[in-house]
């Protein structure tokens, strides 16, 4: 049973996304205002970011300051998402650590 749980907790809080012929793994950390999903992507690149998306909207932000990275700018979200980050900056950081695979430790935040 417990292998159940794990497995559907595996799947709703992980998404494949096909793009360019390259599979990429999500991890959904959290979300705002229902309609904004914060995801940390175990096979990234440094400096350590999380990636706000939506239908319209796809960003990314520095974990460290929440300095926009890349993507779309839109500052009446970007309140919204440093607000979130000043309340949530620890479990970024737990997040990004636990999800780099072996080839990506060297990328965790020490």
């Amino acid at each position: 049973m417990q292998t159940d749980l794990d497995f559907l907790e595996f799947v709703l809080n992980r998404m494949i996304d096909v793009d360019a012929g390259k599979i990429e793994q999500r991890k959904k950390v959290g979300q705002i205002q229902n309609k904004y999903r914060i995801e940390i992507r175990p096979i990234d690149h440094p400096p350590p970011h999380f990636h706000i998306t939506s239908q319209d909207y796809n960003a990314s932000f520095t974990i460290d300051t929440c300095s926009f990275e890349e993507g779309d700018r839109d500052r009446r979200i970007e309140k919204v998402i440093i607000e979130f980050h000043s309340k949530n900056k620890n479990m970024l950081v737990d997040e990004w650590n636990k999800t780099r695979t072996r080839e990506y430790e060297k990328f965790k935040i020490r």
